[in-house]
């Protein structure tokens, strides 16, 4: 009974409507990563190569890019930036 009670609490607790999200490619090597709130991507996230070199550092709110953006070559040297 304790323990039940115990998990009702903690899932009571928990803020369902946002995570941290982690993407795959079918290799099962990182994607993206970032936060998703209400199932939109939230603030700043990364992608990356298949190759697992990171592709670009990006913001979003609401589930739209917005603000800084930096993309990378594949070798890893940055590619360009902008808002």
């Amino acid at each position: 009974m304790y323990l039940l009670l115990a998990i009702g609490l903690t899932l009571g607790s928990c803020d369902l409507s946002s995570a941290d999200e982690q993407i795959y490619w079918e290799s099962g090597r990182l994607k993206a990563e970032g936060r998703m709130i209400d199932g939109k991507e939230e603030g700043p996230w990364k992608e990356y190569y298949e190759s697992g070199e990171k592709r670009a550092e990006l913001n979003f709110k609401d589930g739209l890019r917005e603000g800084h953006v930096t993309v990378f070559w594949p070798n890893g040297r940055k590619k360009g930036e902008g808002d």
